[in-house]
């Protein structure tokens, strides 16, 4: 039987979709005609192309699952030139969108995403901003987890929150050592239901077993 379920593509790039059992989806994206992108392509493209970005949150929204944890392999210095791949694995619905735990970061108005610490302080949060006293109903829900905000929020606000990853992890690289410790790209999101991308220390809430080593 024929594993790639899914193919995407648009002028300069094609995703391929494998399924990994019923609930997962392993995803890779490539260039046309060329070799799978590295994840320093990736980070420099959510960074500056806003092309490439809505390319890529229609991959996600393209997903066969209602909602999904997004899980990417752990990224360090010395992998950034490793060609970049992530998974997508069912999820059984969140909680309704609520941005009440997040209001003091992203109620700021003017900007479409917000960088902060978690409340541990071993992670990096990326969350959309948006009024706290944002009207229930569709405006809202599209901002409950990463599926609902790929198919629904605006174009404008999905470029801001992966630009915004693009430059944390770009920082986190920078000026990292080709022995310091990996960072985790993931979404979870079964606590908070506000969307926030993480950039963590360890996988802590990981869900694909071989990206948590």
């Amino acid at each position: 039987a024929n594993r790639y379920t899914q193919y995407m593509e648009d002028e300069h790039f094609v995703a391929v979709a494998e399924q990994l059992g019923s609930r997962t989806q392993r995803q890779v994206i490539s260039h046309r005609g060329g070799a799978a992108l590295r994840w320093e392509e990736v980070i420099a493209l959510w960074r500056t192309d806003a092309a490439f970005t809505l390319f890529f949150t229609a991959v996600l929204a393209a997903s066969p699952f209602d909602s999904f944890y997004f899980e990417c392999p752990p990224l360090a210095a010395a992998s950034a030139a490793d060609p970049f791949e992530f998974v997508l694995v069912q999820a059984h619905g969140f909680a309704r969108a609520d941005p009440s735990d997040f209001a003091e970061h992203i109620g700021r108005s003017g900007v479409g995403a917000v960088t902060f610490a978690n409340l541990g302080g071993d992670a990096t949060l990326v969350a959309p901003t948006g009024d706290p006293k944002l009207a229930l109903g569709a405006a809202r829900a599209a901002y409950g987890h990463l599926a609902a905000f790929c198919r629904a929020a605006p174009e404008s606000q999905r470029v801001a929150v992966w630009q915004a990853v693009g430059e944390a992890l770009h920082g986190m690289l920078g000026g990292a050592a080709a022995s310091a410790p990996p960072v985790w790209l993931s979404t979870e999101g079964s606590g908070v239901p506000w969307l926030h991308v993480r950039l963590d220390s360890r996988p802590k809430y990981y869900h694909h077993r071989k990206y948590a080593r």
